[in-house]
């Protein structure tokens, strides 16, 4: 009977456990897709109606937010960190960025977005240090923005992941049309 009441016990607190997890999780996705509109609406204000770059900001900030509080609830959230990682990028914070998609890949290294968007991030970097450098001005860090190399190998690997090998050669291309000339600087 003791016994009985123990694995009742523990049965009792593992179903206790599975629904508090369920619950972040729901939790986390609420505020995820919370961040994703958020993150659109900037898009949107940007690019169709001429915001400004402070509003757009903000959104970005907000959006960023949600998915702190998504990764709060649910910290091993590939598809959060990606989205945040996104949201950084437009905010031109390509370390943490990075850093986001570097820990999406860690936990699901089947995720094609997370390489796909680290490919596009390391090339927007590039394209950054470039201009900077045409302009005669040094960042902070001119040698922690990896090369044109490593955005390459991202898309691609992001491409064969889905299963679109004819997209591999286009990726090969992307250097060309983003960057004209590669330079590392």
């Amino acid at each position: 009977s003791a016994l009985c009441r123990k694995e009742l016990d523990a049965l009792s607190a593992e179903g206790e456990r599975l629904r508090q997890r369920e619950e972040a999780r729901k939790t986390a996705t609420e505020a995820c897709e919370s961040g994703r509109k958020l993150f659109d609406d900037g898009i949107h204000l940007l690019y169709l109606k001429g915001a400004t770059f402070a509003e757009f900001r903000d959104h970005m900030k907000r959006a960023e937010g949600r998915f702190n509080d998504a990764l709060g609830q649910l910290r091993e959230f590939p598809e959060a960190l990606v989205l945040r990682g996104r949201a950084r990028v437009e905010m031109f914070e390509y370390v943490s960025a990075e850093a986001d998609f570097n820990e999406a890949i860690r936990l699901a290294p089947e995720l094609s977005v997370a390489f796909y968007y680290r490919g596009v991030m390391r090339f927007r970097r590039l394209r950054l240090e470039a201009g900077a450098a045409m302009l005669g001005r040094w960042f902070k860090d001119p040698k922690g923005a990896g090369d044109i190399q490593a955005a390459m190998t991202d898309l691609q690997k992001a491409a064969l992941k889905l299963n679109e090998p004819d997209k591999v050669e286009l990726a090969k291309g992307w250097s060309e049309m983003l960057m004209g000339e590669p330079r590392r600087v």
